[in-house]
């Protein structure tokens, strides 16, 4: 018998547990106890059966399950004695919900976490474009989903390009497609006007996928608006609480997100009847108030009309009147004339009638005035003649 140092004891039984399977893994199925996070870092439960308990170790960031004492999970990792401590340790690699009980247990943990946190709040979710042209469709080319969720789609509006982000939608590996697809296509908010997330319905262990924080969180921080098309109607999912909008099966995320094209058509012909209703009431409107305008207008005209006759009748009367008062005055002014002729000396002179003017142009109206002027003009209509008195 060889006699080993404590050291090297230490270091056979690590190598030997090393080389033990092929990748010097194992995975390890029981039940946690002890669960605690320490420093906000490093995580340590124990992992116990009936009769035996191992302590697990790993690092918070490692930890992509919430997990609580109770829960039964499988761990893979490796095991290791600690020379330091003596004590044995199984270091975790990765952990899988092991049980119907436990997955429900984990979700109830990660929805009340998620859920404090925020993520379901419906204040922050937003609207879906009413028609969308370019849709990011994230499932496996595989599932009933992605021919559901395409028959539906082009039948409702056909002329939407969609580009699929094929995934697994189930197993370990999917929950990484499933992020890196939801972190592409969320960031592309200039190529894409939704997102949908879909598979069609399974047990809470097929499902899981979505149940999970990463795609959670994934989802969340997409800058496009999400549908998420999880199962079927009675299974709710974590992505289903935070996507923008919840759809029961893979062909009801379709019809969420694309409208009817026969409803768009009837709904066009219904606005564009009304629209023509609406112009031909507005037309029928405006003909009336026109027809109005223009009765009340020829009414204006003919009063004004009127009023300009009946001024031109008053104006020809007024006129006429005027006309008989100058023709009177013309009449009195002939009048006036004749007799102003009739009695001017000069007619009288052409009837053989003479008279006599003094020198200095006075009229000599007797025989006596005459003597005592001495001399004098006669008078008659074609001349006069001077007169020499002799006495």
């Amino acid at each position: 018998m060889n006699t080993l140092s404590v050291s090297q004891f230490v270091e056979l039984i690590n190598e030997t547990l090393a080389v033990t399977t092929p990748s010097g893994a194992f995975e390890i199925e029981g039940e946690v106890s002890s669960f605690a996070i320490s420093g906000g870092q490093w995580v340590r439960f124990d992992l116990k059966d009936g009769a035996a308990v191992v302590n697990c170790f790993l690092t918070v960031w490692q930890l992509k399950e919430q997990l609580a004492d109770g829960m039964k999970i499988a761990v893979t990792g490796v095991g290791k004695l600690y020379p330091k401590y003596g004590k044995f340790s199984f270091v975790v690699q990765s952990i899988r919900l092991s049980g119907e009980g436990s997955l429900r247990r984990s979700f109830d943990l990660l929805k009340k976490k998620l859920e404090i946190e925020g993520l379901f709040d419906s204040a922050r979710k937003r609207s879906l474009p009413r028609f969308p042209s370019r849709v990011a469709l994230i499932t496996s080319r595989e599932a009933a989903a992605y021919t559901d969720f395409l028959r539906v789609a082009g039948t409702r509006w056909p002329a939407a390009e969609i580009t699929h982000y094929h995934v697994g939608v189930q197993g370990d590996a999917a929950v990484a497609e499933v992020v890196a697809a939801l972190e592409h296509a969320g960031a592309r908010t200039m190529e894409f006007d939704v997102i949908i997330v879909t598979r069609g319905g399974g047990s809470l262990e097929d499902l899981h996928v979505f149940n999970t924080e990463a795609v959670a969180r994934a989802c969340y921080a997409s800058r496009v608006p999400v549908v998420s098309g999880v199962g079927h109607e009675r299974d709710v999912t974590i992505i289903d609480l935070v996507a923008d909008i919840r759809a029961a099966t893979p062909s009801n995320a379709a019809e969420l997100v694309f409208p009817d094209r026969d409803d768009v058509a009837r709904g066009i012909r219904h606005v564009v009847a009304q629209y023509a209703y609406a112009i031909d009431a507005r037309l029928s409107r405006e003909r009336a108030h026109t027809a109005h305008i223009t009765y009340a207008a020829e009414r204006w005209l003919r009063s004004i009309k009127e009023r300009i006759n009946g001024t031109h009748r008053q104006l020809l009367m007024r006129r006429d009147l005027l006309e008989q008062k100058i023709r009177r005055v013309h009449e009195s002014v002939d009048h006036a004339a004749r007799m102003i002729r009739s009695l001017d000396p000069k007619r009288l002179l052409t009837r053989g009638y003479s008279y006599t003017q003094a020198k200095d142009g006075t009229i000599i109206a007797s025989a006596a005035a005459l003597r005592a002027a001495g001399s004098a003009r006669q008078i008659y209509y074609d001349g006069d003649v001077p007169i020499r008195i002799d006495v």
